[in-house]
């Protein structure tokens, strides 16, 4: 029976120092888990803090590409602006170097009838004189 009691009380002794290590190994899990979750904790911060900044910069691209697109289009209504004003001036160039030629035309006329005026009024001129000295 002494036998069996020193069995019982070494198996207690044993059964006693695994639930000691256990209990140790309870308390590290333990440990070890609050240090994860405090890890965990940071890394949720972390993560946020980089989709705030994520949704930023996708905002300040979206207000950017806006931005570019408006000028881009207030750009091409400038260019259509312009192209309209340069193919106005071209009209009225071209209407213009008509108007020269038509003058041009009208100049060339009226000095020919100047030339001949002048040719009929020196012939005439010629016709007088010689019938003064006929008279004379």
């Amino acid at each position: 029976a002494e036998a069996r009691i020193r069995d019982v009380e070494e198996s207690l002794a044993v059964f006693r120092e695994n639930v000691r290590v256990a209990n140790r190994a309870t308390q590290q899990v333990s440990a070890d888990g609050e240090a994860n979750k405090g890890r965990v904790f940071a890394l949720q911060k972390i993560i946020h803090g980089m989709q705030q900044e994520t949704d930023c910069l996708l905002r300040d691209r979206d207000e950017r590409a806006a931005e570019t697109q408006r000028q881009a289009a207030e750009s091409r209504a400038h260019v259509a602006h312009l192209s309209r004003q340069v193919a106005d001036v071209q009209r009225e160039r071209t209407s213009l170097k008509e108007a020269v030629l038509v003058r041009d035309s009208e100049i060339e006329a009226l000095r020919d009838s100047y030339k001949a005026v002048w040719t009929q009024s020196d012939s005439q001129g010629r016709l007088l004189k010689a019938r003064r000295s006929v008279e004379a």
